[in-house]
């Protein structure tokens, strides 16, 4: 993942997923979570919910939830994400 951070903590990641892969399950505590899809298949857990992650979706998960990435499709799953500390 290659990211950048500035003096707040706000952070803008480019994340690639291998199929079989996830990001485990966290909270955000202090800010929101806005994930762009940009290439490959996969899913988004949150609270009791799920979203299917494709091409051009835009998967939010507000400050004081949960949520965790899996990339169950069979080609890598690439995605921006912008972390904006509230």
């Amino acid at each position: 993942m290659k990211r950048y951070a500035d003096e707040l903590e706000n952070r803008i990641i480019f994340g690639r997923l291998e199929p079989g892969a996830s990001i485990g399950l966290h909270t955000h505590e202090n800010g929101s979570e806005f994930i762009f899809v940009l290439q490959g298949r996969g899913t988004a857990l949150y609270d009791y919910g799920q979203e299917e992650l494709i091409p051009g979706i835009c998967h939010c998960c507000p400050k004081g939830h949960s949520h965790s990435l899996m990339n169950d499709g069979s080609n890598d799953l690439l995605f921006f994400a912008v972390v904006a500390k509230q």
